[in-house]
Formats: C-alpha cells, structure tokens, sequence
C-alpha cells in the first residue's frame, strides 16, 4: 500500500480512535465532509513527501502516517468552523500542531532502499584528518603550502 492520489489512508472511525473526536461528521458544512477530508489528507501527505524528496508512490510504511492524517482532518474541520467561536480555533491549532510533531518523528521508508547486509560488504570507512597541525610527533604539516604553512617542517 503506498500513498495513492485521492485514495484516503483513514477512515472516519479510525480518526475518532486516534484523536478521540468522535462528533466531528456533525460538524460537516455544505458540501465539505469528512469523507472528503480523508483524500484530501492523503493528497496533504503527498505534497509533504514529495517536498522532502521521497516518491510518495514507493512509501511502504503508510500505517505510520495514520495519525498524521487524522490530526490534519481534525485541524481542517475545525479550521473550516466559524472562527468567532474560541474553542474551534484554538482546536485547529492544536491539531494542526500535532500534525506537524508527527510528521517529525516519522521515519519514511522506501521499498528502493538498500539492505543492511549489502551495507556491511563495502570495508572500512576512509579517515582523513583534517587538523592544522599534525597530532603525531612525525615530521609532517597538514596545512596547504603556499598558505603560510612551509613546505618542509623540519623538528628540533
């Protein structure tokens, strides 16, 4: 499963369970649903992705972003409420701010990315030091010649 266009990842009822608001298709207005809001969640999650460089078509951990998606419902619904009401506003700030702390600490993952036993077959790192000065008593400089570093050190 992969974050398909206009195929939601949430359900209504898993919204409720995830952010334990359960009256929130009481507050559908005109045409805007919740049901709607599902596809449009799943669309927000993949403009989010493809700004982070990831093919949202090769995602395979989708489940993960269960809850992102609901708190991005329940930011839009509440955000879509007459603002003269107090509670709404400060409820579509919250959500929306949980959405962004999700997102945060998810880790994507790809089916293009490389398995960690081939990782372990290409031998060591390459070190360089990149001091100034030498940290061994050996007779060498690391500076660049012509930097004002001589071109022979010679120790005393």
């Amino acid at each position: 499963m992969s974050l398909a266009q206009d195929s939601p990842i949430v359900t209504e009822q898993e919204v409720a369970e995830i952010t334990f608001e359960g009256d929130l298709g009481n507050l559908d207005l005109g045409e805007a649903t919740v049901e709607g809001a599902t596809r449009q969640a799943t669309n927000a999650l993949r403009r989010w992705a493809k700004t982070r460089g990831v093919d949202p078509d090769r995602i395979t951990n989708v489940d993960d972003f269960k809850a992102a998606a609901a708190y991005w419902i329940c930011a839009t619904v509440f955000a879509a409420q007459p603002q003269a009401d107090e509670e709404n506003a400060r409820k579509a700030e919250r959500y929306a701010q949980r959405y962004f702390d999700e997102l945060r600490a998810i880790i994507v993952e790809t089916d293009d990315q490389p398995d960690a036993r081939a990782l372990g077959d290409r031998g060591l790192p390459r070190v360089v030091n990149l001091d100034a000065m030498p940290s061994m008593t050996m007779p060498r400089d690391n500076r660049r010649p012509g930097h004002g570093a001589p071109l022979f050190f010679r120790g005393t």
